[in-house]
Order: structure tokens, then sequence, then C-alpha cells
């Protein structure tokens, strides 16, 4: 399997035709509207002008060619052209013509029906009709038989052997649904094997109320919106337009949820059609390369895969749309930049997307960076010899707007060069004034945990915790729960420094003096400058320790040690990742530095001990316990009895569940390996698998392990539904009958306790972690290291014997209840903060979690 196939929508107005000739003036193009772009306000930047392929006309072949080796080289599987269709009338056909009848170039395509009047607008509306679309049924069911040669090329992409005909405005069709049947009707006749109709997302929200098969998304209409207009100084005082924030849109167009129908993502690199609705146009600011690569790689890692012949589909809007603002062709002001982002999105061995998120938002902060504060105007003459990068494109704009405003021209004339200018940066210093005033780098830590009600700072223990990020994982999940905790004990002050942010940034701060590292890089320091910034702010407040979260904080520990402050590591990796993550040089440094390494479990301990030759006195397993749940059911009949009415299953459904990333080290496909000997067994038919958890490191697991259950038969069997949010987990755990714990490798599996605390059996494996621990003797099964056949004969043994699994899954909640809350796991950890590191806490004696709740 591979990743999906991008296609980019495709506009063919780039050479004259008499129609435009007719309504625009002799000669005009799409070139027309795009070198007659000015910018509206201060950063606008416009004209956007193409480069390498410069002002072409699409009659040539040679310019086409060069189209599509530019698309292949950096990874578009297509293009979608646009197709304007009007009763039998055609228009701006000559290019897909071309195309069709010399065979060249070899690329990929297909069609969108562009089905609106044809305005001055150029936004559909039904204003100054140029050219009639008139939508009754017979005409729209003629239209089929104009294109199926079309869809007859060898080159035509298809989905599932059917080509893929794109409709814009398919709620204008008289009858759509009659229209499509007709349409597939007439394919079928025309010895075709179907039709795959796919309805842009403009009015239409569902394609199966339209009679069609699939909905593409296409920003920007429905694209997330944040106006910002206010936020910039205008340059052309007429201006009315929208000014949007691309990037805020962007981290909410990543987030969408998949729908129920066939849908297909779309992505747009940038939006600003100045070129065609000049003063009233539509800007999405701040629309960078990097920020579109995070875009188009989320949704690469988000769309369905399907079989390798058809792969999922991508639309990119688009290759070549000038006057909109949003094109991938090689630019003046980005040169190739847009599609090297295309190519790097789906890269993920070079780039990964915790570092394509990072680089996204750097670019963000980047591109906000106010004009610096202008000099005093007294000499305009010496100003504009003498003036800054920023002030020279603000001079240059200045000069373009003019030349197309008759007030500016005459009030040039009346005041003169040299006065207009002083005026102008008067008005810009006193609008920038207060946006402008540069503060150097300083360390300001969050004050949002005051909302908590408890502040307890003056003249307590100061201690540093550091968190890698603050990303929704096991590792960090470990961190906040453990400040829940440490920030109410009155004998100390804590600070907590994120190496990078990430979803829980927010609730760590809800909680605790919380600064990111970010905040400092993304100005322009090095991380290790900006690391011993920190330090030094944390040094002034004498900490009697720094509690550093896993090996990926080894440059904190090692600041930590110069500066003299104690060192407790937490290390929760077994080898295999810890060689994954960080050097043996670097590790090393955290046995050298660190004066005491907690790690999860005893097998974790003999693990580094054997692997690394490490004295086992410094290494101390203390296992973590079961986060605070609020289970949105009170039992397990009415959990059940939802999760069955969500995907359809029987009332007699015996649920099988795995949580964790698609990923070798989980072992999803595993997983699959036992489902599928469990569908040797006799009768068991009944019995359903569910694995929760996303492809956070690239679509390639997934692809396999959907590979796997297509070639064995399990696609209705085992489900692979995705991330769900932490708060809306407790109702699967609720439901199940059994938990799997596949993993290859596991340090102390949280989500092991967590289907224990909810009286589920568990298989696991041995030698894989330090599961075994807390299931051996009574409270669990475990079974040979990655020994599929041995983990569904035992689930087949419980299935078969439910007193036996009743039994091991009331142990299992017993020995969860009592050994392990997580308000003794942090008594654990204080009573080695306090014999190690002086620190003084006081805790109360260890009783019941609800007890230890109310006394906190």
């Amino acid at each position: 399997m591979e990743q999906p196939r991008l296609i980019a929508f495709y506009l063919p107005q780039y050479h004259p035709i008499p129609e435009n000739d007719e309504w625009w003036g002799k000669g005009f193009t799409e070139w027309t509207n795009v070198t007659r772009a000015v910018p509206q306000f201060v950063g606008h930047n416009q004209p956007c002008l193409p480069a390498d392929l410069g002002f072409y006309d699409l009659r040539l072949p040679d310019i086409r060619q060069e189209q599509t080796s530019l698309a292949k080289e950096y990874g578009i599987h297509g293009f979608c052209y646009y197709f304007y269709w009007f009763n039998g009338r055609r228009i701006l056909e000559k290019p897909l013509n071309d195309v069709l009848q010399s065979g060249e170039p070899d690329f990929p395509f297909c069609i969108c029906w562009a089905n609106e009047n044809w305005t001055r607008r150029w936004d559909g509306l039904e204003k100054e009709v140029l050219l009639e679309q008139k939508h009754v049924l017979s005409e729209d069911n003629r239209f089929i038989f104009d294109v199926i040669p079309i869809l007859q090329d060898p080159r035509y992409i298809r989905v599932d052997d059917r080509p893929v005909l794109l409709v814009y405005r398919p709620d204008l069709l008289e009858n759509p649904k009659k229209t499509a049947e007709f349409w597939r009707n007439a394919c079928l006749d025309a010895g075709l094997p179907g039709l795959h109709l796919c309805a842009v997302e403009f009015r239409v929200s569902d394609p199966m109320a339209v009679g069609f098969d699939a909905l593409v998304e296409f920003p920007p209409h429905r694209f997330p919106q944040k106006n910002i207009v206010d936020t910039f100084v205008k340059v052309n005082h007429n201006f009315s337009g929208t000014v949007f924030d691309y990037y805020w849109g962007v981290q909410r167009a990543i987030k969408r949820p998949q729908p129920s129908f066939r849908f297909y993502r779309g992505v747009m690199p940038s939006w600003d059609n100045t070129a065609r609705r000049r003063e009233q146009a539509t800007i999405f600011q701040y629309a960078t390369p990097d920020i579109y690569r995070q875009w188009l790689r989320h949704v690469i890692q988000d769309t369905p895969q399907s079989p390798e012949q058809d792969r999922g589909l991508i639309f990119i809007n688009a290759w070549n749309e000038w006057a909109e603002g949003t094109s991938l062709e090689p630019s003046q002001n980005f040169g190739k930049a847009w599609l090297e982002a295309t190519q790097q999105a789906q890269n993920f061995t070079d780039y990964p997307t915790d570092l394509i998120d990072q680089m996204a938002h750097q670019s963000y902060l980047k591109s906000r960076r106010p004009i610096p504060p202008l000099p005093e105007p007294s000499d305009p003459g010496r100003l504009v010899r003498k003036t800054t990068s920023p002030l020279q494109q603000l001079l240059h704009q200045f000069i373009r707007v003019k030349s197309k405003f008759s007030k500016v021209r005459k009030s040039l004339a009346a005041r003169g060069p040299q006065a207009t200018m002083s005026l102008i940066m008067e008005r810009l210093q006193r609008k920038l004034r207060d946006r402008t005033k540069f503060l150097p780098p300083q360390v300001l830590w969050s004050q949002a945990h005051h909302k908590n009600g408890i502040d307890y700072s003056s003249g307590k223990k100061t201690i540093l915790f550091v968190s890698h990020d603050a990303a929704l994982a096991g590792a960090q999940l470990a961190m906040l729960e453990n400040l829940r905790y440490f920030t109410r004990f009155k004998e100390i002050d804590c600070y907590l420094l994120l190496c990078r942010g990430g979803r829980l940034e927010s609730k760590f701060k809800s909680i605790v003096k919380t600064f990111n590292l970010e905040t400092l890089t993304t100005v322009g320091l090095s991380r290790q400058a900006a690391i011993n910034l920190v330090i030094q702010d944390i040094r002034a407040r004498t900490p009697v320790m720094a509690f550093c979260n896993t090996v990926v904080t080894t440059d904190v520990l090692e600041a930590c040690d110069r500066a003299n402050i104690p060192i407790m590591s937490c290390i929760y990796e077994l080898p295999a990742s810890i060689e994954n993550y960080v050097s043996k040089k670097q590790f090393f440094k955290i046995i050298e530095f660190a004066r005491r390494i907690i790690v999860a479990s005893d097998y974790v301990q003999q693990a580094l001990v054997d692997f690394y030759n490490i004295e086992p006195s410094k290494l101390t397993p203390i296992h973590a316990g079961i986060r605070q749940q609020k289970n949105v059911y009170n039992n397990k009949a009415e959990a059940k009895k939802a999760i069955l009415k969500e995907f359809n299953f029987a009332e007699d459904t015996f649920l099988v569940l795995g949580c964790g990333s698609i990923h070798p080290r989980k072992g999803t496909d595993i997983f699959i390996q036992v489902a599928q000997q469990v569908m040797r067994y006799p009768n068991t038919k009944h019995v359903k698998f569910i694995w929760i958890g996303a492809d956070q490191q690239g679509p390639l697991m997934r692809q396999w392990c959907e590979h796997d259950l297509r070639i064995g038969n399990l696609t209705e069997t085992v489900f692979l539904i995705g991330e769900r949010p932490e708060e809306k987990l407790d109702p699967y755990f609720a439901a199940a009958d059994i938990f799997l714990l596949t993993s290859r490798e596991d340090p102390f599996p949280l989500v092991n306790l967590t289907a224990m605390s909810h009286g589920l059996p568990v298989i696991a494996f041995a030698e894989a972690g330090g599961a075994p621990e807390a299931l051996s003797p009574d409270a669990g099964v475990v079974v040979p290291y990655i020994d599929a056949g041995a983990m569904a004969k035992e689930l087949i043994n419980l299935l078969r014997h439910p007193k036996e699994r009743h039994q091991i899954g009331d142990a299992a909640m017993k020995r969860s209840k009592t050994q392990y809350q997580w308000s003794r796991y942090v008594q654990d950890l204080v009573a080695v903060m306090n014999a190690d590191f002086g620190c003084d806490i006081v805790t109360t004696p260890y009783r019941s979690e609800k007890y230890q709740q109310e006394k906190l």
C-alpha cells in the first residue's frame, strides 16, 4: 500500500479566447488580472508573479509538458481540469482537447464540471451573467454524452476502476439523484465499469443527499475563519475586503473528523484573490510553505487508505490559480517552496510530523513579527537611503498603489514627495508604536495555575519539573498527574519547563507555573541558549532538585548539572526505544549526572543493568498508578449497550479490546494475527476486535495492517477505529470482555492498569516489559513472547469459561484498587525525594484514593 494520490485543480484560462476578448478586452487571459494586483495593507504580498514557467500560453505543448514534469518531480499524481460546459457549448477547451488528441503529456487527470453561470463577479453569484447555465433535467443528462470520450482515456483517474467525475455545484442540477443515475447507466452502456461521482463541498454537505458517491473538501469553502483585518495598517484606504488568519484556520482544519460517508480531504497552499476582487478581496494572511506542509501532512495521515491500485485521494486547490493567490507553480516570491513543501509532506522519514508541526509554528511566529519602529523623519532624503528592508518594501508598495488611485496622485503633486513620505511615516509610527517595542528574551512563567485556588510559593523549596513536550502520550500524562499532586504540597514550589508544546500544554498551565522553551527558540535563540536562560532563572530561585521526565531531556539535564542543581531522572523507556531516541553517549550522561534514576518496573531495571552495565543501586523501580478517571457509564451493561449500538454489533457480541499507537512497538499487527487465529476456532463469528489508537508516526503501519485485514477477510471482524479523546475512552474499556496487550516492548503500560481497573482479564506477552509484574499470579494471563497462537488459545479458553474470566477480572480490579492508585505512586516518589534530595515533603498515610482526593 502507498500514500494517497495528490490531485491538483488546474485552471485552463491562460490563453486568449473570443468570449474573453468580447467581455474583457482583446487579448485577455488570467495573466491580465494577475499583473494588476497591488498591496492593500502593510505586509500584503502582492502582486504574485510566476517565475520558472513565466507568463505562459497553454496553447503551447512544451508548457504543458514542463508543468507535468514539475508535478511528477514533487509528488503530484494528477490534475483535475476545470471543465466549462454550457448546455453543449464549451469554452476554454483547447488545453484539454490538445492533451486528449495528442496523448501528451502522459500524466493522470480527471475533470470537474464548473456548472455555474459565468459572471463578472468570479464567485458564482447570479449577477452580471455573461454565459448562463440552464439546468433542466434533459440538459443535465445530456452532459454525460459529451464527457464519456474523456472518461475513456487510459490516463483518466479512477477509483474502484470507475472514472472520477467532480461536479462543483450538484445542488444546481434540477434533479441530481435522477441525473446521477442516468449518468451511471450511460457510462455502463458505453462500456465503462460505472462512474465515481464526487460533489465539491460548497453548498452540498452530504453526497448521499444528491445521489453522489463522495464529497471533496474545497478550501477556502468552509475553512475555519478568524478575521484579523483590523490588525493591519491599510495602504489603500478604499480596501473593504476581509483578512483571515491562515495558520489559525489550519490548526482547526487538521482536527476535522472523518464523516461516515466517503470524504476526500482538500488543502490550499494560500488564498488571496486581490487580482480579481481588488479592494473587496478575501485574503488568508500568514500562509507559508511550512504551514501548508503541516496541513498536508496531517491530511495524508488522516486519509483512510485504499488498495494500492486505488489509494486515497487528496485534492489541492490549486496548481495554477494565480489570480486567486493559490498556486503550486514556482513564483517570484517563493520559488519552488510550495512544491518542495508538497514533496516533504509525503516524506515521513526525513520530515517527522512533530518536526513539521514545530516548523509551522515557528514560521507563523516569524511571519507575524511587526515592522520595527521607524526613525524620526527629520530628513526624508537621508531616511530613504538608510531605510530598513521592511520600510523599503512599504515604499515600493506605496509607489505601486499611488499609480492606481487618482486622489493619491493629486495629493503627491500638491504636497511634494518628501512631505508625503513624512506624513506616511508619522501615521505608521503612531499606529505601530505599541506593537513594535523590542524586549530582550525573558523567562515569563505562566500564572494560570492560580485558578486552582492554591499558591504556596512564598518561602518554599523550589523544584523544577522538565518534560520533553506536552503531547498526549503516556510519559506526559504521567507528569501531568504527578503535578496535580505535587502542586498541592505546601512544602514545595513547582515550576514546569516544557521543551516543546502540545495538546496538554493548557492543562499543564492550569495547575503549575509553566514555561515553553519554544517561546525563546522561535524568536531566534538556539535551543542551548534558551535552556541556559531558563536554568539561570531557576538557579536564582535556589531549587532543591530537578525532576527530568524521559531520556529525551538530556540537554536540560546537562544544564542543570552545570548549575549544580541535583537531578532525579525518570526513565520510562527500554533499551530498544532509548537507542532510537538518544545516542549511548547521551544516555550515559544521564547515568553520570542524575543522583537518582526512577524506572518504570523491575523489568526495566534489569534490562538497563544488563544492556548498559549500570550499577543496580542507582535505579529505583516504582510502579505507576491509575490516573483519575471519570466513567460516564454507571455499569458495564450500559456501556456495552452503547458500544454495540455505535458499531451496529449483535447483542451477543464478545468484545476484545486493544489500545495504543498503530506502531510495531505496540504490536497492532500481532493483534490482527491473534484475531485471525481466533477466527479459525469454531463458533467465533460473534467475536469482534476493536483497536483504539492513531498512526502517530505516519500511515505506513496502518496501511499494512489494513492490507492484512483485507487479505485475511477480517474487515468485518477487526476494527481500527483511530484515536479517541481521553475523556471518552472509559466506555470502551467498560464494554469490553477481554483486553489484549500485544506490545513487543512496554516498560509498565498504563493502559494495562486501566483495563485492570475495569475488571478486564488481560492477556500479555512475557519478556515484553513490566506488565506481568501487575498481572501475576492471578490478575491476568501471560503467554510466551509474541506467540499469537498462544494468545489466541488463551482468549478462546476465557471465552468458553466465563466463570474463570470473571474471577481473573475481579482479581485484576481488586489489585488495581489496593496496589495501583496514583496517590501510592506519588507517595513512593516523595519518599525518594525526601531521602535523596531533602525536599521534606509531608504526605498523609496511604489510604484509599477517595480518601486521598478528599484530603487534598
